[in-house]
């Protein structure tokens, strides 16, 4: 990883974990789901991260990170690990991943199902994963949601590799 003098060692290190994240992955190998959707497989945030931000710059107002988890926002809020399944942007009445726009049913796509589910159902919300949306109006709460999509999922891509994603997203609704 090469970095300026002038960078701050809170810099360098974050340039040290986007890069080397993907070589940190808990089996040490990508699934064949993870390689064909990574914004589904634990780069979900990472994308939702980099549309709001396009978002913010290009000041639309509304917008929302949706976390969909199995625990109530008390829980979610207070734990040092909260568990979640998928991260979305909320906009308008509409859900955001990469699949463009979705349903709310289809939010809990990737949610495990509880013990308590029909052999071969579906996920359901209230019965599987909850979903908890939170504003998100300026960079310093983009930074906050960031912080908790970069502790509590397993991305391996950093937001800046969605840039030109996100551009191309918000040049599409305009």
């Amino acid at each position: 990883v090469w970095y300026h003098c002038n960078d701050t060692r809170e810099q360098v290190m974050k340039l040290i974990m986007e890069n080397f994240r993907k070589y940190l992955i808990e089996d040490d190998k990508l699934t064949s789901n993870q390689t064909e959707y990574p914004e589904r497989y634990g780069n979900c945030g990472m994308l939702a991260l980099a549309l709001i931000e396009e978002g913010i710059e290009r000041e639309i107002p509304g917008i929302e990170i949706v976390f969909v988890t199995t625990e109530n926002e008390d829980e979610f809020l207070e734990a040092d690990e909260p568990e979640i399944h998928h991260v979305v942007m909320w906009l308008d009445g509409k859900y955001y991943d990469d699949r463009g726009e979705i349903t709310r049913k289809q939010l809990g796509d990737f949610s495990p199902l509880s013990l308590t589910a029909p052999e071969k159902a579906k996920p359901k919300e209230g019965r599987d994963y909850l979903v908890l949306a939170y504003k998100i109006q300026n960079n310093e709460e983009l930074e906050m949601a960031a912080d908790i999509v970069k502790n509590n999922t397993d991305w391996w891509k950093s937001c800046e590799e969605y840039v030109q994603r996100a551009k191309d997203f918000w040049e599409d609704k305009s």
